[in-house]
């Protein structure tokens, strides 16, 4: 009835490997660079077609390590800041990227009967879909927690059980949208099934918002035998309706008591083979058991017929018996910030902007106490667009601040800008007539100080970056130059990070960055104030791995070093299995060279979700890069300007006296305040607040949300 029958192997889906590592690469060659200024970049000739992401399916994967976490604090005495993205991993040199109904199975490290297993899906982004199938259609969509249960245990009817489902059903009942739960044990080769279908929830709409989480919790006797099912949702303002009930189904009158030893979760229709599609949805999957860390296994179940366009992460390796996934819808918001912050120069004000759950961006200030508003969501200032995120600069050419988000104006995605004190609204795809933005991607910019021209950039629907401009006495315009140029199509959801990369001995030139469709880090590059864009396929040039799908991007310019530094996340098989790395891109007069800083320095893997933030600390002459770790640690990477490709690694939650702990995925960002020049890193915190690491010469904390008065809203990690 709710799923068709298939292999009792399950499949795991993951992208084809392009080469991982290309050597003795021409773009390292000064002969190469001929006619060009020495230390430039060289144009890359690469087709504008569009490469489709590659998928294959592996029969089966093995048993995932678990890692204990090992780091030294460095101490030192200088100042840090962040910008920050999402991360996956890869598997060898192919990136791992499951769907559907295709994900991993978890089990403890034995295969043993998991005991007391909670399952939350954590919504960030509201989740919206349709489902299809059956000759119908409607709003709605499911997640199964499919379990495989232990050999050897005998159904009432004398067969063997061969597969357990737990289901939370967002769709209509009656008229009416409503959460509801669903069990089945099925049995006799999974063409038979004992089922019930309680009602958990009566819900305003078919949408479960951003705040929301909905939960599995399994409780087991000491034999591991399932006793009791609780369906759980708990609405963004901490309300909570649930379902609790022993496994008795109808036409049984006791309890069926079955243990299992390996299980997975996934996002699909509702049931009944049935199709979601997805318009809007991220977050994260926690999952825990009381009888040991859980990791992905080879004991494996079976495929459900149920499906959609959800992608979820790869699994990191479980901490305390906990681990975390991210997902997202197809064209979800992988790599985007939902946090960004600047020095307000003009206003003489620290600022933070990040999004709350009602969609709206929400701003906390600093002169000497922090206190907040609402910037969007009012007449003519539109909310922000599900699976985007934020930008904030200070506009140097008339000394305001500015953010940049992405708004729907009737179906449509626009590129919003808030400038000057009172942050005015301006919707600047209508201004400039630009191109249609694709869904999920987030506006990247920064300001040419050669060419006194500010400069947005986008991916598009055609799956290509687009250029904004705005100088004094020029409206903003679409860069119809880059639009002719033959660039390398945007992977979905790519992350963008740009700068102006401004050498004392040679012409400054503007550089975006993105992850192309065959996950390579991709750069467009033009010389300031000139209408020509070139390319760079970095990977190539560098010979570094390939980007893992949903890589975050993170880079600066080093004036002093004359170096252009960008950072993104690859997987390297390790003797504990295939761990995400933070690996830096770095360009000098050598060419383009890539160095795995996590590998260098003995620093902790990468967490699944995690962000990525770097920047130029030009109070301390450091370069400096920030992540998450799998405990939700706040982590640097560092090195001298004056020395830098030696690196060094700093446990910053550790050293600000054990600091709250990071959301899984939250985003990250800083700035340096010149009120105290002081260091200020920002992050989402488990409690949903806006947290702040801010050093002084040591490392110190606060919750930012709960400095102001009132308290500020929550926000959407």
């Amino acid at each position: 009835m709710k799923n068709l029958a298939m292999e009792s192997q399950s499949v795991l889906r993951t992208r084809a490997a392009s080469a991982a590592f290309v050597q003795d690469s021409p773009m390292n060659s000064k002969s190469f660079k001929s006619g060009f200024k020495e230390g430039s970049k060289m144009s890359s000739p690469i087709n504008r077609g569009k490469n489709p992401l590659c998928q294959a399916f592996l029969s089966a994967l093995n048993g995932f390590a678990h890692v204990a976490e090992t780091l030294s604090c460095l101490k030192r005495t200088m100042t840090l800041v962040v910008t920050a993205l999402f991360v996956s991993t890869v598997i060898g040199s192919a990136a791992a990227q499951m769907s559907g109904n295709t994900n991993y199975w978890l089990s403890n490290s034995n295969c043993g009967d998991i005991q007391n297993l909670k399952v939350s899906v954590h919504v960030t982004e509201n989740m919206i879909a349709e489902w299809t199938g059956g000759n119908s259609s409607g709003p709605g969509f499911g997640i199964q927690l499919n379990a495989n249960p232990i050999g050897g245990q005998i159904a009432p009817n004398g067969t063997a059980y061969t597969w357990l489902q737990y289901v939370i059903m967002i769709h209509n009942v009656g008229g009416q949208p409503q959460v509801q739960a669903m069990m089945e044990y099925w049995y006799d080769n999974t063409n038979y099934q004992y089922a019930t279908y309680p009602s958990v929830a009566d819900l305003p709409s078919y949408t479960i918002s951003a705040g929301s989480v909905l939960s599995f919790q399994l409780t087991t006797d000491s034999n591991g035998n399932v006793t009791q099912i609780d369906f759980i949702v708990t609405a963004p303002n901490g309300t909570v309706q649930s379902y609790a009930t022993p496994p008795t189904f109808i036409g049984e009158s006791t309890p069926l008591l079955v243990k299992f030893d390996s299980f997975q979760v996934i996002i699909g229709g509702p049931w009944d083979s049935q199709y979601s599609t997805f318009s809007s949805g991220q977050g994260s999957i926690t999952y825990s058991a009381s009888n040991g860390a859980l990791g992905v296994t080879s004991c494996t179940g079976i495929m459900p017929a149920e499906s959609s366009n959800v992608y979820y992460s790869p699994m990191g390796p479980s901490v305390n018996s906990t681990v975390t996934q991210a997902f997202a819808w197809q064209g979800g918001a992988w790599g985007l910030s939902g946090l960004a912050s600047e020095m307000d120069t003009a206003d003489e004000k620290n600022e933070v902007y990040y999004l709350g759950s009602n969609s709206n961006l929400y701003q906390l200030s600093r002169t000497e106490d922090w206190q907040w508003r609402e910037d969007t969501g009012g007449s003519g200032t539109p909310s922000v667009a599900p699976g985007s995120g934020t930008s904030a600069y200070v506009n140097t050419i008339y000394n305001g601040n500015e953010a940049f988000y992405v708004q729907n104006t009737n179906g449509n995605l626009h590129i919003e800008q808030l400038w000057g004190s009172n942050l005015s609204p301006t919707d600047l795809t209508e201004t400039a007539s630009g191109k249609p933005v694709a869904e999920g991607t987030s506006p990247a910019g920064y300001i040419d100080t050669s060419a006194e021209t500010d400069n947005v950039f986008y991916i598009g629907t055609d799956s290509y970056v687009h250029h904004l401009n705005w100088s004094a006495g020029n409206p903003w315009t679409e860069d119809g130059t880059l639009d002719s140029t033959t660039t390398p199509a945007a992977a979905p959801g790519s992350p963008l990070v740009g700068h102006l990369r401004h050498p004392a001995n040679t012409g400054a030139s503007d550089e975006i960055f993105y992850i192309g469709s065959n996950q390579h880090v991709d750069e467009l590059w033009s010389w300031a104030g000139q209408e020509r864009w070139l390319t760079s396929d970095l990977t190539a040039a560098s010979g570094g791995p390939v980007a893992a799908v949903g890589s975050p991007l993170a880079g600066f310019y080093d004036v002093a070093a004359n170096v252009d530094a960008i950072f993104y996340i690859a997987d390297v098989q390790t003797s504990q299995g295939s761990m995400p790395h933070v690996f830096e891109l770095s360009f000098s007069s050598n060419g383009w060279q890539s160095i795995d800083l996590t590998a260098k320095t003995g620093a902790p893997a990468a967490c699944v979700g995690s962000a990525l933030a770097a920047h130029l600390n030009t109070l301390s002459g450091s370069e400096e890069v920030y992540f998450l770790d799998s405990n939700g640690n706040v982590h640097e990477f560092w090195t001298w300007s004056s020395a830098p490709t030696g690196w060094y690694a700093n446990n910053v939650t550790a050293a600000s006296g054990d600091a709250p702990l990071a959301f899984p995925e939250s985003p990250l960002t800083t700035d340096i305040s010149t009120l105290d020049n002081t260091d200020h890193v920002f992050y989402v915190g488990t409690d949903q607040n806006v947290h702040e690491l801010w050093f002084n010469g040591t490392w110190h904390y606060a919750d930012d949300n709960t400095q102001t008065s009132p308290v500020a809203p929550n926000a959407v990690p």
